[in-house]
């Protein structure tokens, strides 16, 4: 009685090569137009067809004068062998898909200045070239997502990458982060639409002041920056402050209250769109920096990570013609 085939014997002894050679026979019934269909010589197939005989220890093919005829257990075979080449042709198909950037997987980390407008728009525009890249999506601040981009948690984020070279973060001036700019920010004054102030054409820091504004603790750059301008114009600082990171909550705050926040031009002006937000008429323009991605500087993008940061370059030139 022949010894059992395991699968580990299997593993060791057959060849994918004679799977397909065996494959190519049975379709055609005959060596001669396998040989042809693969580019081999009539004497390798029919190796390939004794070796794979002598492996499995079954014979799979009656030689007649008119070709090659599968016996029954062939044609089971066959079945099998044809849900392996499938397998393969399939493994092939989605390693070019992924190494085109078809397919694959973006951790995304994004700040606050991108989640309405920038980022939701770059990520609409990567589903109609690449749908089968998936996008998983981290809101945070600047100490929360960027230890994740050192650490390879997340690829990119999305945001400001516009910092002083006196930043208190030492992965902005040690060289481990790499930025690129897209977009020129700045930040707008809003209150909610039925807001005191809403109507006037002009609006002054001193009239702020009386009113509780909603903002992010420091070192936030946003909340550095609103202080200044206080700072700038011999105004006291709002002592009435809500510390919040969330935009929704800030949002909802607006709305229910007649509070002020400082948002990124890009959300202010998309809230507005929706007749959320009333802009504030100030005199003076809040330069918030530039807006764009940062990526580890030492470590390779993949090819869906390239094609999203493609999508933001093409989003961000969509919003700088707006």
């Amino acid at each position: 009685m022949p010894t059992p085939l395991t699968p580990d014997a299997l593993f060791r002894k057959l060849s994918l090569r004679a799977l397909r050679v065996f494959d190519q026979v049975a379709e055609h019934g005959s060596t001669v137009k396998a040989s042809e269909v693969l580019s081999l010589s009539q004497s390798a197939v029919t190796k390939a067809i004794q070796t794979l005989e002598q492996t499995l220890g079954i014979q799979l093919f009656v030689r007649t004068n008119h070709g090659m005829t599968p016996t029954d257990y062939a044609r089971i075979l066959r079945q099998r062998v044809k849900l392996v080449l499938a397998d393969f042709s399939d493994l092939a198909n989605e390693t070019n898909s992924f190494l085109e950037g078809d397919s694959g997987q973006v951790a995304v980390g994004t700040l606050i200045s991108s989640t309405l407008r920038f980022l939701p728009l770059s990520i609409s525009l990567l589903e109609k070239t690449a749908p089968r890249i998936s996008v998983s999506v981290q809101e945070g601040t600047v100490e929360q997502l960027f230890p994740l981009l050192l650490s390879g948690q997340i690829s990119v984020v999305v945001g400001r990458v516009s910092y002083s070279p006196f930043t208190p973060y030492p992965w902005m001036r040690d060289g481990q982060v790499k930025s690129e700019a897209l977009l020129d920010e700045v930040l707008c004054l809003v209150v909610g639409k039925h807001h005191p102030l809403a109507p006037e054409n002009s609006v002054s820091l001193k009239q702020l002041c009386a009113y509780r504004w909603v903002l992010p603790s420091m070192p936030s750059p946003t909340r550095h920056l609103v202080e200044k301008m206080f700072e700038d114009a011999g105004q006291e600082f709002p002592r009435h402050a809500t510390e919040s990171l969330s935009l929704l909550s800030n949002l909802g705050i607006l709305l229910n209250s007649d509070a002020v926040a400082a948002l990124p031009s890009t959300v202010a002006l998309e809230f507005r769109r929706l007749g959320l937000v009333h802009i504030l008429p100030v005199s003076k323009t809040i330069a918030f920096g530039q807006i764009g991605y940062s990526v580890h500087a030492s470590r390779p993008l993949t090819p869906a990570a390239l094609r999203f940061i493609g999508s933001l370059k093409e989003a961000a030139a969509i919003i700088r013609k707006e």
